[in-house]
């Protein structure tokens, strides 16, 4: 600090040099294995119980999607047949051979839950991705944040 009490030049250096890292580390992960609009969680599970290809209570099956993305973005289109929306919502990823498992009922690889009611309350699930709307994860900081800690905590519900 300086004797004004503001950041000299180096002081900031450190800064600008810490966010420059970050942006480069958060490159990988913009891809469509990540959500660009919603807070995503990687090996968490807001749907631990589905009903295969189907629906059930405040989960709604959306369909198979290659990745991510697509699942969130059919999320935030849905509206119910009540007029409810996807509040949140569960990707199963697909794996390497997942064609193969699509027909079998014991595989839910690539198939999308979108979950209508405000619960948060995710349980560990590799090779589940969770998302939800209360807290955008689109901005390239939030991201670079994830990369740099390389962790995925499921994220807080938002206090309403």
């Amino acid at each position: 600090m300086t004797e004004t009490g503001g950041m000299g030049r180096r002081g900031m250096a450190p800064s600008m040099v810490h966010l420059l890292l970050l942006l480069a580390m958060a490159a990988p992960i913009l891809g469509a294995e990540q959500c660009k609009s919603m807070a995503c969680s990687h090996g968490a599970n807001i749907a631990p119980n589905p009903r295969w290809r189907g629906s059930r209570g405040p989960v709604h099956y959306l369909g198979l999607f290659k990745n991510v993305a697509g699942c969130e973005e059919a999320c935030l289109g849905y509206k119910g047949k009540k007029g409810e929306a996807c509040k949140s919502f569960a990707y199963h990823q697909m794996e390497e051979g997942g064609a193969k498992c699509i027909a079998n009922r014991g595989c839910y690889w690539g198939q999308c839950f979108a979950i209508t009611d405000d619960r948060w309350d995710p349980v560990p699930a590799p090779g589940i991705i969770s998302g939800t709307a209360g807290f955008s994860s689109s901005s390239l900081m939030n991201k670079a944040f994830s990369a740099a800690t390389n962790s995925h905590p499921a994220p807080e519900p938002p206090k309403v």
